[in-house]
């Protein structure tokens, strides 16, 4: 069902810096607006660069661990779930054997964050199989449901 090893990295946060660049560029010609044109593009640039190699960064690592066999495999029926708050805003949260689970669609990751409330499969008593990165917020990069 979740396979991390399969598909790109979340692009589209780096991309949102071109706007402002694009912004910089386009909209703002006028030559009494320098300063905040120049602010607009060097904003833009910063936060293309840092969000690529953050985002980027964090998806050569997951691949990278899980290349190296470094994932943990848990089988069994899921526990203690909490659904993502009706505000949206929060951490979807699960138990598996013991080890505890949170995710959310507003984090940026290349573990699975696909919440019940954004279609996602998790429910109390859900019998799954799932490989993760341990650590003090584990990633989930693979999961299998009805195992």
């Amino acid at each position: 069902m979740f396979d991390a090893t399969r598909g790109a990295p979340s692009l589209w946060i780096p991309a949102a810096g071109l706007v402002f660049v694009l912004i910089g560029f386009v909209f703002l010609r006028s030559t009494q607006h320098r300063f905040f044109r120049l602010v607009f593009i060097g904003f833009g640039v910063l936060w293309t660069v840092l969000a690529t190699v953050g985002v980027l960064g964090f998806w050569l690592i997951v691949h990278s661990e899980v290349a190296s066999g470094a994932p943990k495999q848990l089988v069994g029926t899921v526990q203690d779930f909490v659904p993502l708050p009706s505000g949206g805003h929060g951490m979807e949260q699960f138990t598996l054997n013991g080890v505890a689970f949170q995710y959310s669609d507003y984090v940026v990751t290349p573990g699975f964050n696909t919440t019940s409330a954004a279609g996602g499969p998790m429910r109390e008593g859900l019998q799954v199989r799932l490989e993760y990165l341990p650590g003090a917020d584990p990633i989930i990069t693979r999961l299998e449901v009805g195992c």
